[in-house]
């Protein structure tokens, strides 16, 4: 029996998926049994805004906040802070090409959980360094790790 007004898209808890039906991730499933009511697009934007907060290091707008602090800390001047922002959406658009292709051929899911050990190594670098060198490189990982990848 369908519920009334979702146009046929969901079914009651007590009806079997028939075999090779996609099913609902576990986690899914418990959350429906707790919350009746909860609608599952509500979920996936809450997933969503994770991880999009989670890829915040390698945005644009974070990367450009920081700059301040890296020419105060590091000691050096803001066209080389412009430089390394340079490489890094240049390094960016490189590694698209190859992200995409890998997402295609692997999945999101694996890539996603592939990528977030190197982005928190990369955001653990990049707090902990006092080198320029090693932070321009945490820098342009940041860029390739986070927003690319993840996002």
């Amino acid at each position: 029996e369908m519920l009334k007004g979702t146009g046929g898209a969901r079914h009651v808890d007590s009806e079997e998926p028939e075999e090779g039906a996609n099913r609902k991730p576990w986690a899914m499933v418990m959350l429906e049994r707790r919350f009746p009511n909860l609608w599952y697009g509500h979920v996936q934007h809450v997933a969503g805004l994770c991880i999009f907060f989670s890829a915040l290091p390698g945005q644009s707008f974070f990367l450009g906040t920081m700059t301040p602090y890296l020419v105060k800390e590091l000691g050096v001047t803001p066209e080389t802070v412009s430089f390394y922002f340079f490489l890094a959406f240049s390094s960016a658009a490189v590694w698209l090409q190859f992200v995409g292709r890998l997402i295609d051929s692997h999945g999101t899911r694996y890539m996603v959980m592939a990528a977030i050990g190197p982005f928190v190594a990369v955001i653990w670098g990049m707090a902990s360094s006092w080198n320029a060198t090693i932070s321009g490189f945490c820098y342009i990982m940041l860029r390739i790790t986070g927003q690319e990848t993840i996002a």
